[in-house]
Parts: structure tokens; sequence; C-alpha cells
């Protein structure tokens, strides 16, 4: 059966409907009040928090850095300058060329350990000119060359050694070898030879002069080794065209034999081996057959000179000459110093029994090398100032720089890989 739907309802079902109606139960409702909103509470929260993030950002910072601080460790570099000694003498020695040489009984000479090299060519070269056709000519005159080195050494120079003079800056040659005497207590040791222009001119005239010796330059005996004109040189002129003088023919041989000492010297060096020195003044040259294609007043710029040079060059092993030095400087036993621009002459060399006695000069600046280990063990977790004085009470020791990074930490580390130790062996 269809319900009926009522949208008003019948008054005869009023009360029928009241009847069936169900109680309504009543529901205690708790209505709570929100708060109101307030800004400057909401602003005052945000800096507190902000506050926080920044209270935490500079812990970390200051805590970083002092962290960063104590745990970095720091890196030294310690140069040390040991102290220089210049070594300088000349001992009487022979350079024995065979291993079963041995001296006789009651000689004390040195004997060193040597290696003879050989070359015997026919060699052809150009001699320059400098004679002039029209009566010009090349300045002559003496001069005076003074050796003033300490410790007081001997010195020579060689035939064609330059000089330059200080009025015009004007060159120079030497006609022969020059043997400088040592300084003595009542001087410089001085020698007066001949020299001769490089070329013709009448600028090359020159009544007063001081000369340096430019091949000198980056040695020790640079500052101490002059000249001064003990005449006059004179005789400079400048001609038409060239000619070939008497000089010329005079000086070719010297010429000739100094120019292919150079090459004949610079082919053997190849064959020296590295722990040999040659020796200056251990070379010897033999020249035969000797030919000047020119004669005196041949108006040409050059000519040529040809003959058969035999050269023996001498080369001492190198640890022998140190032992040399050593004796020299009058070092204990069992000392290994380190040399340094170490240089060695001989003259009055002889020949006897497959061995060379000569007179031998030798110079060196010496220092001794300390020990690294040794170093970092003394100056390893040392303030700065107190590694500099434990350095210096070293023997040999003359000065101490140390460079600590980062520059605020106070003292060297203890970790020998961050102890950088460097030698400056420039002498001073």
């Amino acid at each position: 059966m269809r319900k009926k739907i009522y949208d008003i309802i019948p008054p005869n079902k009023i009360e029928q409907h009241e009847q069936s109606a169900q109680p309504i139960e009543e529901l205690e409702v708790q209505v709570k009040e929100m708060p109101t909103y307030n800004p400057e509470k909401r602003k005052k929260s945000r800096k507190s928090f902000k506050g926080l993030i920044f209270a935490i950002l500079a812990f970390l910072i200051v805590g970083g850095g002092l962290g960063f601080y104590f745990l970095i460790d720091a890196k030294a570099e310690v140069k040390i300058y040991p102290r220089i000694q210049q070594v300088s003498g000349e001992k009487s020695v022979v350079v024995a060329v065979t291993d079963n040489f041995e001296l006789r009984e009651g000689d004390t000479r040195i004997v060193l350990s040597g290696k003879e090299f050989n070359d015997e060519q026919t060699y052809t070269s150009k001699i320059r000119a400098t004679g002039s056709a029209g009566g010009g000519g090349i300045a002559k005159g003496k001069i005076k060359v003074y050796n003033n080195f300490s410790p007081a050494t001997a010195l020579t120079l060689k035939t064609g050694t330059h000089f330059l003079s200080n009025v015009g800056e004007k060159s120079y040659h030497s006609i022969s070898a020059i043997n400088l005497p040592a300084a003595t207590s009542s001087g410089p040791g001085v020698v007066e030879i001949e020299i001769e222009a490089d070329e013709p001119g009448e600028d090359y005239n020159i009544e007063s002069a001081k000369f340096s010796v430019p091949k000198l330059n980056g040695t020790e005996f640079y500052s101490t080794t002059w000249a001064e004109t003990s005449s006059a040189i004179t005789g400079g002129a400048k001609g038409d065209s060239l000619a070939v003088s008497q000089n010329d023919i005079n000086t070719a041989k010297d010429k000739f034999k100094i120019e292919q000492l150079s090459v004949v010297t610079s082919a053997l060096s190849s064959n020296i081996p590295s722990d040999y020195v040659i020796v200056e003044g251990a070379i010897m040259q033999d020249l035969s057959d000797f030919k000047v294609k020119a004669k005196s007043g041949d108006k040409v710029d050059s000519f040529d000179v040809s003959g058969k040079i035999k050269t023996r060059i001498l080369a001492v092993k190198k640890v022998d000459l140190e032992n040399l030095l050593g004796i020299i400087a009058n070092l204990e036993y069992g000392k290994s110093p380190v040399y340094r621009d170490s240089k060695f002459s001989a003259s009055g060399v002889i020949e006897k029994n497959s061995s060379f006695e000569m007179n031998l000069t030798a110079s060196s600046n010496m220092f001794t090398a300390p020990d690294n280990d040794e170093i970092i063990k003394k100056i390893a977790g040392k303030s700065k100032e107190e590694a500099i004085l434990k350095l210096k009470e070293e023997a040999g020791v003359e000065k101490v720089e140390i460079d600590i990074n980062p520059s605020w930490k106070g003292s060297i580390s203890n970790n020998k890989d961050n102890i950088i130790i460097k030698i400056e062996t420039s002498v001073k």
C-alpha cells in the first residue's frame, strides 16, 4: 500500500502525530571562546625565533674557528745559512794515470787519480788581419796587472786575455800568458805585460787608463784583479783597407793554438766522465807543420793558417781534488763538507813514469751541511725564537730564518712532514 505524504498535516491527524512523536533529548553544547588576534605578540615571537637561529650560527662559527685554531697543524720553512769558509792554497802533487802507481819511499807528496785524453789532427783556420794598407795600425802599450785576492793566491791568465779600459770602454788583449804573483803584506802582486788593441783605430790610443778583466766577471777574482797603464798606448790608426802586419804573423801561431784548443777541449769533454775535472794548465799541445798562407803587407782582411796539433788533456778525479781542499783547509778526519765554485790550476807540469808532477793551486767556498733529521729533532714543537736560538748554537751556522704558516701559530709542528729545511748556499 502506497504511503501518503502530506504537505500539511490534517487536523484529524495532528493528535495522532503528537501522540506518536518521541520526546526530544536535550544536548549540552559548550561554546569555546576564540582568542583575539594580537599582532605585537606575533612580532615578539618571530624576533625570539630569529635570535635563537643567530645564536646557534654564532656558536657554530666561533666553535669552528676555535677548532680550526687548535686543530690545524702549522707548516714551518727553516732557512739555514751555513758559515762559508774560503779555502785556497798550493800543493805539490802527483797525478797518476795508472792504477798501480806508488810513490817512492820517503816521498810525501799527495797522489791524485787522473785520466789522460788525446787528440791529434790537422786544422786550418782564418786569422784576422789587423794592419792597414794605408798606414793604419794597431795601438800597443804596456800595462801593470794587479792581484789583490785574499787569501793570497797566485793567478795565471792565458794569452789573449782581454782588458777593458775605463776610458771609452776599448778592448785590448795580452800578447802572452800572464803569471800573476800572489798579494803580500806589502801590497798586491803585480806584473807588467804588453797589450794591443783588438782592432785598428786612433780611438785606441790612450795616455792613461785603468782596466778590468771581463772574463773574470762572476768569479771571486774579478773585483781584486785590475790593470793600469804603465806607459801610453799608441800606434792606433785607421787605414783605407786592412793588410797583414808583421805582428799578425808573429802572433798567428799562438792565436791558432788558442782557437783550436777550445775546439779540441769541447770535443774531448764529451768523453770525460762526470766524476773527473779538467785542470786548467794541465793541457799540453804540440804544434807541427805550421804554415802561414800570407806575408806581411798582403792587402787582405784575413789569412789562412794550418798545422797538426797533438793535444793531451789531463783530468783529475773530483773526489781527490775535494780531499786536497780538505787537506789545505786542515779539516778534521771524517768531516764531509760541501764545496762551491771550486777552481784548480796547474803549473810546472812534468811527465814522469805514467804520472804527472805539478804544483796545483786550489780554491773553493766550503761549508758543512747540517743533518736535516737532527735539525728537525731539535726544533719540533719549539717556538720560533727558541728554534732560532737552538740552531744558532750549531757549529757552522751563520744565520737562521724561520717562517711559520699560519703566522698566528706560536710554535713549530711536531710533525716532521710539516717542517721544510732549506740550505742557503749563497756566499755573503
